[in-house]
């Protein structure tokens, strides 16, 4: 039993708080201040959360640098859209949406605004391999998907991604890793 409206448990031994006020300390003559045990309540754990994440990036994020001949950075470019794509595979105009403006995507693609339609389409081709998707047995569009060796430019702690979509993310990731092992275990000399 905790304090009036605190539904956390109070140690046993701990005094209750008093009626005016108390948890002063032994020396104004009133007791001590109860010891609340117990986990803090679920939305502290989801604000603190949030808060650590805006740090991070405010700390972690610095403005980026002029391109360099008026060419577009095509590294990091790179390195966003694997971030783009690392939870689930997308169509060219979810690419390019998000690419152009962030979209709602909210992958935190500012690197490839600078990107022409052909940039963009190279440094998909670099990083995915296309595939079809077809609906009822006809072909509706394609979509691009990371190939495995695209994965090492996959950061866990990407400050741009949710923590849902990092979720997704490494389950994609540990399939990729397991196909790449397998892979390897099949093209290995038996013997």
């Amino acid at each position: 039993e905790g304090a009036e409206g605190d539904e956390r448990p109070v140690e046993k031994g701990a005094a209750k708080p008093s009626a005016h006020g108390g948890g002063r300390g032994a020396s104004d003559g009133r007791s001590p201040a109860p010891r609340v045990t117990g986990a803090p309540p679920l939305h502290i754990i989801e604000l603190s959360e949030l808060l650590l994440s805006l740090l991070a990036q405010l700390t972690t994020e610095l403005p980026r640098a002029p391109p360099v001949d008026g060419q577009p950075p095509l590294a990091e470019a790179a390195r966003e859209m694997v971030h783009l794509l690392a939870d689930k595979p997308r169509s060219f105009s979810e690419v390019a949406e998000a690419s152009a403006t962030g979209g709602p995507l909210g992958a935190g693609v500012g690197a490839c605004a600078a990107l022409s339609s052909s940039q963009l389409e190279g440094v998909l081709d670099g990083l995915c391999v296309r595939k079809e998707v077809c609906y009822r047995s006809v072909k509706d569009h394609t979509e691009f998907e990371l190939r495995p060796s695209a994965w090492r430019l996959y950061d866990p702690c990407h400050p741009h991604l949710a923590r849902h979509r990092h979720q997704l993310a490494a389950e994609r990731l540990a399939a990729a890793c397991a196909a790449i092992a397998s892979t390897a275990a099949a093209a290995a000399p038996s013997g």
